[in-house]
């Protein structure tokens, strides 16, 4: 290869490289404000577990307080029902809780993360 060549390719790369720096920096406000967005999104994310928890966990304790109300009334026809229906709540509960913590606990790590996976 000769040094023209060279010196056209590096000069080629300067031009090529010059005209990406606009796109690049707006890429970059994109992402800042995509990222902000994201963060907003696993809060709200978050609260909305945290309500489907805290309804679960009502819910759980009605259908519990019906069985102990059962087995002080000597109804075991009502008392089995109500203890298989609390377990489906505490189930819900179980799966739902740990994300929603990380949501609420640590919404940038979330964002991060989602962001990530749309990527690949």
């Amino acid at each position: 290869m000769d040094t023209k060549t060279v010196g056209d390719v590096t000069q080629a790369t300067r031009e090529i490289i010059e005209a990406l720096k606009p796109l690049a920096s707006k890429i970059g406000e994109s992402a800042e404000v995509v990222y902000h967005m994201a963060v907003k999104d696993a809060l709200i994310s978050g609260y909305v577990q945290l309500a489907a928890c805290s309804f679960f966990g009502v819910m759980g304790v009605v259908v519990v307080a019906v069985g102990v109300w059962a087995i002080a009334k000597e109804k075991i026809d009502v008392f089995l029902p109500c203890l298989f229906a609390s377990v489906i709540p505490a189930m819900i509960i179980a799966m739902t809780l740990p994300n929603c913590l990380h949501n609420l606990l640590n919404p940038e790590y979330m964002a991060l993360r989602d962001l990530l996976n749309h990527v690949k």
